[in-house]
């Protein structure tokens, strides 16, 4: 056997592997960070889609190396080598039980595949196999960043796993099970670092998304992705005749509040405002997203429903005694109470731009606060 030849094969394989894994976790890195049309509705499923297809490949590859080149290829295992680690890696990635069920079903499909008899030690550790594969699936999210946790461990599930080969294939020469060993090594190490950096990358993105969609004092969304939202169900509605309603709602004499009790306390009042808002949108029987338009303004906008200005008025009026219900405490331990005024709105067919809905909403506000406040003005017609 050339040496020569044999060593420089397994080094090129051995990177050409390591590219080729980073190139798979990259695209189910892009799938995640997806964020419309199928992929935001249906990238739990795709992301477990390519990693089968890649699992696939690996094992199809496998097989081909075995019948065509079993001398010379068969000493490095090239790719029993990938299929060990994408067990593992796709598992703790996944956190999936749908993942796991089918990896395990690959796993037990593997087991009869390999050559050698299936014994008591190898179904054994066919056990141990899927007993790792299923903690990694259970616990990914906190195992993931324990370097020495998932670096003994992959230890443990690797020499496992090269026993049970080992088992039915005699080594081809005599550094066989180094280059083996020293493989699943580097491209673990250097699989996981990525993983892990891809996983930093998504959680920057994600907090600066956050940081870009919602209030931060509140943690409602905020005006832009009212924008966003209402634009989109607009088109929706042009689309399709998917009906919603908007409410506005303004706390009544928020400056006095600030000028009596002081920021930090008109702060608490705009915090419970938000918690109590959304609370209630939660109780509600239409999809309802509640958002911080500035200031002392909230909007809920709700999908769906009819055309019934009775409910949107008793809900509207269910909101008002909510928020008027609330207790707040100055710095001195007296206890005050406030009022909102409420301006609600259905989406009509002669609207021709998607801020036309607010437009009226917003007079309506108005027109509530102008009769006294603590009111409710359904669509012209104010209420308490």
């Amino acid at each position: 056997m050339h040496y020569g030849w044999l060593t420089l094969s397994f080094i090129f394989s051995m990177v050409t592997n390591i590219i080729v894994y980073f190139g798979v976790l990259s695209l189910i890195y892009w799938v995640g960070e997806k964020k419309d049309g199928l992929l935001r509705r249906r990238h739990d499923q795709i992301q477990i889609a390519i990693c089968w297809a890649f699992v696939a490949y690996l094992f199809i590859m496998s097989t081909l190396d075995a019948h065509f080149a079993p001398t010379f290829f068969g000493s490095h295992w090239t790719y029993f080598n990938l299929l060990i680690i994408s067990s593992f890696i796709f598992n703790l990635l996944m956190v999936s039980w749908t993942h796991f069920f089918g990896a395990t079903i690959a796993t037990i499909g593997y087991m009869f595949w390999m050559p050698g008899p299936i014994t008591p030690v190898r179904l054994g550790i066919m056990a141990l196999v899927i007993g790792v594969q299923a903690l990694l699936t259970w616990q990914g999210t906190k195992l993931w960043r324990q370097r020495p946790l998932m670096y003994g461990l992959m230890a443990v599930y690797g020499f496992i796993c090269l026993v049970n080969m080992g088992i039915g294939a005699a080594p081809k020469d005599g550094w066989f099970w180094l280059r083996q060993i020293s493989a699943l090594v580097v491209e673990f190490s250097a699989v996981y670092e990525y993983s892990l950096m891809l996983i930093r990358l998504r959680q920057s993105s994600d907090r600066f998304r956050n940081d870009a969609e919602r209030d931060r004092m509140t943690g409602l969304k905020n005006f832009g992705s009212f924008n966003k939202d209402l634009t989109q169900l607009y088109a929706k509605n042009r689309e399709r005749g998917v009906k919603y309603w908007l409410m506005e709602l303004d706390v009544d004499h928020f400056k006095s509040i600030n000028d009596t009790y002081g920021h930090l306390v008109g702060n608490k009042v705009l915090k419970g405002v938000a918690t109590a808002t959304r609370a209630y949108a939660d109780t509600l029987d239409y999809v309802t997203t509640v958002y911080r338009m500035g200031g002392e303004e909230f909007c809920l906008l709700l999908q769906g429903g009819t055309d019934n200005d009775e409910r949107a008025t008793r809900i509207a009026l269910d909101l008002r005694e909510q928020l008027r219900a609330l207790h707040f405490t100055d710095e001195d331990g007296k206890t005050f109470q406030i009022t909102v005024s409420i301006g609600v709105e259905r989406v009509l067919a002669e609207d021709k731009n998607y801020l036309d809905i607010y437009n009226r909403v917003d007079k309506f506000l108005y027109d509530a606060k102008q009769s006294g406040r603590d009111a409710a003005n359904i669509r012209g017609i104010t209420v308490r």
